[in-house]
């Protein structure tokens, strides 16, 4: 295994942290619900009245940045470079099973903080590996292979 792969292990490893901690420690900065039904109904009379004065409805709110939200942020950028890193991996000609490792770990991170993205992020690995099986069927013979072996005897 090489120095970018165990990277991306390491990558992966602290975006699934970070995930699981968001997911089954937080919410770390919990906004009470009352609080929110509050300024949601504000901002909404608040749209309505410019409106019927004829001005333009205020700007959206930006949502602050808290705790949680910096922590799921982390973990999908982590998992997206440790896809890479497995793309590099396998790329480089590496063992199938440190590849599948990397993507393994850094889908499982990635469904956590986001399930779809994650299922898409394995579908997009399957179907890399068996293109890359179809295109080394193809390909010159492997020595070490079983058939290469079972052809000598």
């Amino acid at each position: 295994m090489s120095r970018s792969s165990a990277f991306g292990l390491l990558l992966a490893a602290l975006a699934l942290a970070a995930s699981m901690a968001l997911n089954l420690a937080g919410p770390f900065d919990p906004v009470a619900p009352e609080e929110a039904i509050a300024d949601r109904a504000a901002s909404v009379l608040d749209s309505a009245r410019a409106l019927w004065r004829g001005e333009e409805p205020p700007p959206p709110a930006k949502p602050r940045w808290t705790v949680d939200r910096g922590l799921g942020l982390a973990a999908v950028v982590l998992s997206a470079l440790a896809l890479g890193f497995a793309a590099l991996a396998l790329a480089r000609g590496e063992a199938p099973r440190v590849v599948l490792a990397l993507s393994a770990l850094a889908a499982g991170a990635l469904g956590f903080s986001q399930p779809l993205a994650a299922l898409a992020a394995l579908g997009l690995v399957a179907a890399v590996l068996v293109m890359e099986r179809l295109l080394r069927i193809g390909g010159p013979p492997n020595p070490g292979s079983p058939t290469e072996v079972a052809g000598r005897s």
